[in-house]
């Protein structure tokens, strides 16, 4: 009677259990769809933020040479302003 009563707990837990098995199985493939997508949109998203910093790197670069360009200007005009007799005003450090 004990087998008996064992396999009738075991036939009626079956459809259950493959009812979660089904279950798991979806959320298993949901799962990995989801992790895809995201994987896929933070490659994209880490592409974008690569070339905008490119980009602004490239910018500084331009701004710190034309910033050198300038200083080097203010200090010929100076030279210039000083053989010419007039004051100068003192140079700013950075």
């Amino acid at each position: 009677m004990f087998m008996s009563c064992s396999f009738i707990k075991m036939a009626q837990f079956t459809p259950h259990s493959e009812e979660l098995k089904t279950q798991n199985e979806e959320l298993k493939t949901q799962n990995e769809e989801l992790t895809s997508e995201n994987v896929e949109d933070l490659k994209s998203e880490i592409e974008d933020l690569t070339s905008e910093n490119e980009e602004l790197t490239s910018e500084n670069e331009k701004l710190k040479k034309q910033l050198a360009e300038f200083k080097e200007k203010i200090k010929e005009l100076n030279f210039v302003l000083k053989i010419v007799g007039h004051p100068q005003p003192e140079p700013e450090e950075d």
